[in-house]
């Protein structure tokens, strides 16, 4: 069988992150990112004469959310979001790394930031946030808060499955009055709790990949950032409690997963901002139930099979 691009994109990436070292990083991967750029994977979503693979939303979901899943030591969401909108708007991508929030320690200097300025975004040198404008886009500032939503949706969606994985195996590994914790049934029902809300956020990102990849994804994306945040207050706190005092060392990786989930639930819209574009989309289509229901069902985007 003919693997896609996203698949053989995914594979890749699913290699890069094989070290179990990469989840515990704090500050940014610049080995990591080097080998990223020569995968291409900067630009997969600008078009092909700008030097990418001219990939949808949809196409990344499962790239971005594995990279999530591992720890997300490099913005590589952060670089093809961006990229894509300059593109869009006329404006040369770059292969550097892009960020969305001064976060990251030991950044390389060809990193860049997203900022906006006026009513269009721009990237500057991340060491400068006010420095020289180093690329333009008449994109607005609303349609870059759509798509960074849309992307803390999906990220937030990784880091759950990977909040999950390690729950699932730490109650496999770990013995408590001679069984392993698996084996209670408090533990299998925060298990089967924490699953319920890793699968429905991302149940909720993918139907937005496909409605933004559709041209519509504003109502969908509102219902994937809400539900996202959600899923963060429980989430985390059932997979902490699965783990109990060893969930929030240095040395172990679901800190860093919970401490990424938490930050990502606030960027673009917390819960209560959402809350309400849904609410004022919904009521000004005169039938707020369907609007809600149509924009929650899946669809098919032109090119899947």
């Amino acid at each position: 069988m003919t693997m896609s691009v996203s698949d053989l994109l995914l594979e890749q990436v699913t290699r890069l992150h094989a070290s179990d070292q990469t989840s515990r990083r704090e500050d940014f991967d610049s080995a990591l990112w080097t080998k990223i750029e020569e995968l291409g994977l900067p630009l997969a979503m600008c078009p092909e004469p700008d030097g990418g693979f001219a990939l949808r939303w949809s196409d990344l979901f499962d790239v971005i959310t594995h990279s999530a899943a591992c720890g997300e030591p490099t913005p590589l969401g952060e670089t093809l979001i961006a990229n894509a909108l300059l593109c869009g708007g006329g404006a040369e991508p770059a292969a550097s790394a892009v960020f969305f929030s001064a976060w990251a320690a030991d950044v390389p200097e060809t990193a860049r930031l997203l900022v906006t300025r006026g009513e269009a975004p721009a990237l500057v040198t991340f060491s400068d946030p006010a420095g020289a404008v180093a690329g333009n886009t008449p994109t607005t500032v609303s349609t870059v808060r759509y798509a960074g939503a849309l992307l803390r949706s999906i990220q937030i969606a990784g880091a759950l499955q990977g909040a999950l994985d390690l729950s699932v195996r730490y109650a496999q590994e770990r013995v408590q009055f001679g069984r392993p914790l698996a084996k209670f049934q408090a533990i299998q029902h925060m298990l089967a709790q924490l699953a319920n809300e890793a699968v429905a956020t991302a149940a909720a990102a993918r139907i937005a990949c496909a409605k933004m990849d559709a041209g519509d994804g504003d109502l969908a994306i509102a219902i994937a950032k809400l539900r996202a945040g959600r899923a963060v207050e429980k989430g985390a706190m059932l997979a902490h409690q699965i783990h109990g005092a060893i969930g929030v060392t240095m040395e172990y990786p679901l800190g860093r997963l919970t401490r990424n989930m938490w930050r990502w639930a606030e960027e673009f819209g917390d819960q209560r901002e959402w809350a309400i574009a849904i609410g004022r989309t919904a009521v000004a289509t005169g039938d707020a139930w369907d609007a809600v229901i149509a924009a929650s069902d899946p669809v098919e985007v032109a090119g899947d099979e």
